[in-house]
């Protein structure tokens, strides 16, 4: 379930909660937090899944296999 954590235009039409779909359970650490737009939760530990700073955004899930959140997010990657 993604945890909003900013209100980034990339997140237009996607709620708290959503799912997306993650293939493992790497991650990667950020040095700036505040860079860090959603996380999930894997077990007891918080894990990016958006970062964005300026024009650069980055998943750690894959929204083309994350269905109709998927392809919202996809939409607001052309629209951004």
């Amino acid at each position: 379930n993604l945890e909003i954590q900013s209100n980034h235009k990339i997140l237009s039409g996607i709620a708290q909660g959503d799912h997306f779909y993650f293939v493992h359970s790497y991650h990667f650490k950020v040095q700036n937090s505040e860079n860090i737009i959603a996380q999930v939760s894997y077990g007891s530990n918080k894990i990016t899944a958006i970062i964005a700073q300026d024009n650069i955004i980055a998943t750690q899930f894959h929204p083309e296999k994350s269905a109709d959140n998927g392809l919202k997010l996809l939409q607001n990657f052309i629209n951004f």
